[in-house]
């Protein structure tokens, strides 16, 4: 999310905690976001770039050094805690046992990531599977999956007002998702839970999260799709207060699969540099791997990791890092065979979960866009680099047995 997924609702999170705040409160926390620093701050001034930039072309001198060759990957990613297998390897020095030069460019722009890809400037981007498939459309054929990375595992939830007491009350309620491209496709997956569609509901799309809550504390809205950090400060911020202001009504803790955030190649980088691309998903899962054996203590070297990217991450506190790491679910090699139909008992074995998912996320861009386009998933993911990985680990240890 991107946070795990995506990240993706960074401009907003500052407000958030002011929102749910006392009134008179509420109004000094939104004149002066400073007062409530985080590890939003980076993201804001990416978010502020954007705005500046809406015909959301490239800056090419930023990227003049990955051009001339300095970097084998430049690796595009936005969120905080999904991300940081790549910052954790960065600080491991893995990249030098896999003799790579890794660039990491971090943006909060989906589309900016999209045409960075298509143009050449990123060789690997980070991005929530409905973002990337709905970008089909502009940009078909630029890239495949290569690997899934993390799950929402508890970072994605619905709040509500106290008197909805479960999620079928919100039939007929007016629902509220930020127009980030990220929150409608979670509250469809929300609302499949309770056997519901948009048009059981009165969907609200609103700009900001701080919009969102204002509908709230006004009586507009009814419920609110929240993720990562925000979800958290709100939680934290109604448990402190002793109120019953908000409830959770549902998080992605109770949805298997939720939201899957997946590592995405070039076609080009994968077709002319297979060796790189393959040393880089090593990298990837051997620092997925060491984050997952060491839970206790990763997430501090993490902390410690994202403390030398304060542009990006601004102050992180041992608590974010982890609360954040623990309501999200990194995604190993092992288990990316599973996604991508690859049996260690039986080579022609495809039954790929991924391609599932694909196929039910489809369905919800389609129920909430009206949208007719079908998505070939064959075309969209690439077990190729996973399989030879597997297969190279496997021969290790037959020699080593031997």
């Amino acid at each position: 999310m991107n946070i795990g997924k995506t990240n993706k609702y960074a401009a907003a999170a500052v407000a958030a905690a002011g929102i749910l705040i006392l009134a008179v409160l509420a109004g000094v926390l939104f004149s002066n976001p400073e007062t409530l620093k985080g590890i939003f701050n980076g993201a804001l001034a990416q978010q502020d770039t954007v705005k500046e930039n809406e015909g959301l072309k490239i800056d090419t001198a930023r990227y003049t050094k990955a051009e001339s060759g300095e970097y084998d990957v430049v690796f595009a990613l936005d969120s905080w805690i999904g991300s940081t297998p790549a910052i954790y390897a960065l600080d491991k020095q893995l990249d030098k046992k896999y003799s790579l030069k890794v660039g990491i460019e971090t943006l909060w722009d989906e589309k900016t990531k999209m045409l960075g890809l298509k143009e050449g400037k990123f060789q690997a981007v980070e991005l929530a599977l409905p973002v990337f498939l709905d970008m089909q459309r502009e940009y078909p054929g630029c890239g495949v999956i290569a690997a899934v990375t993390d799950l929402s595992y508890g970072s994605d939830g619905i709040i509500s007002k106290p008197e909805i007491e479960e999620l079928s009350e919100i039939k007929g309620k007016k629902v509220a998702y930020l127009s980030d491209g990220i929150s409608k496709y979670s509250l469809g997956q929300f609302l499949s839970k309770a056997n519901l569609k948009f048009k059981d509901i009165e969907p609200v799309e609103k700009a900001s999260f701080e919009d969102m809550m204002e509908g709230i504390s006004n009586g507009d809205i009814d419920a609110v799709v929240a993720s990562d950090q925000l979800l958290f400060t709100v939680l934290n911020h109604v448990n402190n207060e002793g109120t019953d202001y908000m409830k959770l009504l549902l998080s992605s803790r109770d949805i298997a699969d939720f939201m899957p955030t997946v590592l995405v190649i070039s076609n080009d980088f994968a077709q002319e540099k297979p060796d790189k691309a393959k040393d880089f998903l090593k990298m990837w899962f051997d620092s997925v791997d060491g984050i997952i054996k060491n839970t206790d203590k990763s997430f501090l070297d993490i902390l410690e990791a994202s403390r030398k990217y304060p542009e990006v991450y601004g102050e992180v506190t041992e608590d974010d890092a982890k609360q954040s790491l623990a309501g999200i679910k990194l995604v190993s090699m092992n288990e990316n065979l599973d996604y991508f139909g690859i049996s260690a008992w039986d080579a022609s074995a495809r039954d790929a979960k991924l391609a599932d998912i694909i196929e039910d996320t489809q369905g919800f861009i389609q129920s909430s866009e009206d949208a007719s386009q079908e998505i070939d998933a064959s075309k969209l993911i690439s077990g190729a680099f996973v399989e030879a990985i597997f297969k190279e680990t496997e021969k290790a240890l037959g020699s080593e047995a031997e």
